[in-house]
This record gives structure tokens, C-alpha cells and sequence, in this order.
């Protein structure tokens, strides 16, 4: 791809590094501080819930017209203002679904003016998203790579004030922090507004007819499943503690803390996944092309999940306690196992991107929805007697089966991904041997361990074959070919 498209990815993931960690780790963790562990647990759960039943205010209609425009930019066009228009309708029936669940979920007791809030916010996200997809059309995507963090950004600017202030900290609170996120949306949405206005974008919404409205639907169908199936499975956890524990609140509030690490180094994930999901999509017809991509990114996002996951796991008492003042042995234990979830997780979205490109949706719900239906069984068993612990477990556990069902399914049969697998097994395997064999020397410092965990990871890469230079440089040549977008 040319020279600007490089520059996009790069600014994408450059400031998304920088902007969400941040965000993270300085506003997100320090409201928990403030708040209190159980406060902060209760709004997870709602935040989660409305989150998961967020597939009804989109639909799928976002990757349906970002598919259309790279596939059929005319129909694309010609859709635009009904897409628009159903939009509108399903922001209201998002509103009163939600409601209408979570009375029946969680009784009496919730509190709906949080629960709207939240609801409220899921919409405007879903509307920022669905104008940079419009900004990005227009070809500015330097913009559009600034404004996937504006709103982060606003709250960095804002909140510290209030969070590290001692004189202002008694005004944080949840309802505050909500209020918050409310603004910045609003004020990302009036700044998406303003740039497409400035390039004549005309909003002209069209309700469509109950026919094309239905055809609308039924393409949008399969992309909304797959959000919604993958959603329940990871971010129904913290539901799941509030609904089965008297404490459950406390529980989905340290296993929260322990996600919020995960969720910073997953964007290394996503980043992979970003790039590669238009790349197979332009070379899904020559299986070469899609094997050089796979077998790079794969083994190179193995490494790099394995040697974040092993790190945490030697630091995770220190790493703690340096965010986490009220920290226990029991938050150690789930950030070392939520951060081997991590592992299986990270590959996991290779392959969600392969699937969708190669429009294999279908086969990703059932894939998605399978695995949901266990985890709900294995919660209903587990989290009563191990609580958060058997959270993480789950998490994790379902991750890796996963990983290995869309191996099996993806009907990959070729020499080069069947080495990869091979030597994927010899590496992890010979790894977590030379591992727990070096756990077991005393009197080594925490970042000894570290050292020596790293240094073994690079020479069992080298010697299982797992990665290689001529596989990289393959891949960075089929990446700069010039046939990637112009601006």
C-alpha cells in the first residue's frame, strides 16, 4: 500500500497507544480508587449490559455500509440516507429494549436514571462511529484517526482535575463520571458534525418502506449477531457476579480492575486486526497472499500476547499494588490469569478478521454463540463457589477453545499453516516447561525472572521455527505493493 496509508495506520495506532492507556490508567482506574471497588462493580454491570444489547441500536448496519463502500461504493450511496433514517428508529427501540431487559434482569432496585445515561452514551458512541465512517469516506483519515480518541481525550484534559485535586475528589462520583462521558460524546458528535458540514455533507435522513427497510435488516442480520454473541461472551462476566454473589458488586469490581490491563494491551490486537481485515479482504481470492498474512501475523502476535502475559505474570503483585492501594493475593491471582486469557484472545482476533473478510459471518456467530451458551453454563456452575476467580478461569478457558474451533473450522489445510501449528505447540510447550522449571529457583528478584522469561521466549521462537525473518519480510512486501487506497 502507498506511503500514506502507512502514515494513516501508523497515527491510528500511535495515538490510540498513547490516548486510551491513559485514559485507562489515569481516569478509569483512579474513579475506581475514589469510588470504591463495589461502586465501581455496579457500574460495570450496567455499563456491560447495555453495552452487549448495543447491537440493536446498530444492527449491524456500520460494517454493512463500511463493507458495501469498498465493495460497491454506488449502492453504498444510494443506501446512505435510509441507513440514516433506520438508524434513528433503532436508537429508540435500543432505549426501550434496554430498559425492558434490564427491569426484567435486574427487578425494581436498578437505578434507570444510570441505566439511561448509560444507554444514552452507547448511542452517541454508535453515532460518532457511524459519522467517521463518513468522514473517512471523504478520504480525511488523518481526521478520523484523531477523532477515534477526542473523546478520551477531553476526559484527560477535564477529569484529572477533579481525580488528583484533594480539594475537589468528594465531587467524584459515578453519576459524575457518566456525566462526563456524556459530554465528551456530545461534544465528539458536534465536532464529526461540523467537518462533514464544512465539506458539504448534506443530512438529509429517509425512513425507508417497510420492504427495503426489512432487506436493510436481514444484510445487517449476520453482522449483529456476530457483535452481539461476541459481546455477551466478553463482557457478560461482571453481569454474572452481581446476578450469582451477595458481594457480587465487590467481585465484578476487582475482576474489572484486572480486565482494564487487558483491555490497554489488547489494542495491540485490534490494531493487527484493523490492518489485516482490508488486506484479506483485497486478497481473498489468492490463498498464497492470505497464508504469507496469517502465518506473519500470527506468529508474530504470539510472541508478542505470550511475552506480555508472562511479564504481567511475574510483576502482577508489584503492578498491583502500584494502581491498586486496596489490592489482595486474590487480585494477583486474577490478573495473571485474565492476562494468560489474553494469549488465545489476542489470535483470536486474526481470526475474527479472516472470517468476516472472507464474509464467513454466519460461521462466526455459531462459533460465538456456541461458546456463549457454554459460558453461561459454566458460570451458573463455577462463579457461586470460586467467584472471581472462576470468572477469569472461564474467560480465559473459552478463549482458548475458541482458539482452537476456528482453527478447525477456518479449513486452513496448507503446508505452511500446518507448520505453523506445529511449531506454535513446540513453542508454547517447551516455553511453559523452561518456565515453570525457572519459577522454581529461590532467591531470584521478580525482574530476573522477567529477564530470563524473555530471553527464553526469543531463543524458543528461533529454535521451534516459530518465527522467522523471510516470513516477516514476505509479509512487509505484500503489504507496500502499491495497490492500497490514495489518500
Amino acid at each position: 500500500m502507498k506511503k500514506e496509508f502507512f502514515v494513516n495506520i501508523l497515527l491510528l495506532i500511535l495515538v490510540n497507544a498513547l490516548v486510551k492507556p491513559a485514559y485507562l490508567f489515569g481516569v478509569d482506574r483512579q474513579v475506581q480508587v475514589l469510588v470504591g471497588t463495589e461502586a465501581f462493580g455496579y457500574y460495570a454491570n450496567l455499563f456491560n449490559f447495555t453495552l452487549i444489547l448495543q447491537f440493536v441500536n446498530d444492527f449491524g448496519l456500520q460494517p454493512l455500509m463500511n463493507r458495501m463502500a469498498g465493495q460497491d461504493p454506488d449502492r453504498a450511496r444510494a443506501s446512505y440516507r435510509e441507513v440514516m433514517g433506520l438508524r434513528m428508529i433503532l436508537a429508540a427501540v435500543y432505549l426501550l429494549v434496554t430498559l425492558l431487559f434490564a427491569w426484567l434482569w435486574f427487578g425494581p432496585d436498578m437505578s434507570t436514571g444510570l441505566l439511561l445515561r448509560l444507554a444514552v452514551n452507547q448511542i452517541l458512541i454508535s453515532t460518532i462511529l457511524f459519522l467517521r465512517a463518513s468522514i473517512s469516506g471523504l478520504g480525511l483519515y488523518r481526521t478520523d484517526s484523531l477523532l477515534s480518541v477526542l473523546d478520551r481525550l477531553f476526559l484527560l484534559l477535564v477529569c484529572p482535575a477533579f481525580l488528583y485535586a484533594e480539594a475537589l475528589k468528594p465531587y467524584v462520583t459515578i453519576s459524575w463520571f457518566v456525566d462526563m462521558q456524556t459530554l465528551s460524546l456530545i461534544l465528539c458528535v458536534l465536532v464529526c458534525f461540523g467537518i462533514l458540514v464544512r465539506h458539504r455533507f448534506h443530512f438529509r435522513p429517509l425512513v425507508p418502506g417497510w420492504q427495503k427497510g426489512r432487506e436493510i435488516l436481514r444484510a445487517g442480520f449476520p453482522f449483529a449477531m456476530v457483535y452481539l454473541t461476541y459481546a455477551a461472551l466478553t463482557k457478560s462476566d461482571s453481569i454474572w457476579l452481581v446476578r450469582l454473589l451477595e458481594n457480587g458488586s465487590e467481585k465484578a469490581g476487582e475482576f474489572t480492575a484486572s480486565m482494564r490491563l487487558y483491555e490497554a494491551a489488547s489494542m495491540i490486537s485490534l490494531a493487527f486486526a484493523t490492518l489485516l481485515m482490508s488486506m484479506f479482504s483485497r486478497n481473498h481470492r489468492d490463498p498464497e497472499k492470505i497464508m504469507v498474512l496469517l502465518k506473519s501475523s500470527l506468529a508474530l502476535l504470539l510472541l508478542i500476547s505470550v511475552s506480555l502475559s508472562g511479564t504481567v505474570f511475574f510483576l502482577s503483585e508489584r503492578i498491583n499494588h502500584f494502581l491498586y492501594p486496596a489490592a489482595t493475593a486474590e487480585w494477583n491471582q486474577l490478573l495473571s490469569l485474565v492476562m494468560f486469557g489474553f494469549i488465545p484472545a489476542s489470535i483470536n482476533f486474526i481470526f475474527g478478521a479472516y472470517f468476516q473478510a472472507l464474509q464467513r459471518e454466519r460461521e462466526l456467530w455459531w462459533m460465538y454463540g456456541s461458546m456463549l451458551v457454554l459460558s453461561v453454563i459454566l458460570n451458573l456452575i463455577f462463579v457461586p463457589t470460586y467467584q472471581a476467580l472462576g470468572s477469569a478461569c472461564i474467560f480465559g478457558g473459552l478463549q482458548l477453545i475458541l482458539l482452537i474451533v476456528q482453527v478447525v473450522k477456518s479449513g486452513l489445510n496448507h503446508r505452511d499453516f500446518n507448520a505453523l501449528i506445529r511449531s506454535s505447540l513446540v513453542f508454547c510447550l517447551s516455553l511453559g516447561s523452561l518456565t515453570l522449571i525457572s519459577v522454581g529457583f529461590s532467591g531470584w528478584s521478580d525482574w530476573s525472572r522477567v529477564i530470563v522469561f524473555l530471553a527464553i521466549v526469543l531463543v524458543m521462537a528461533l529454535v521451534s521455527g516459530l518465527f522467522k525473518i523471510s516470513d516477516w519480510n514476505g509479509m512487509v512486501k505484500l503489504i507496500s505493493k502499491k495497490n492500497g487506497p490514495e489518500h
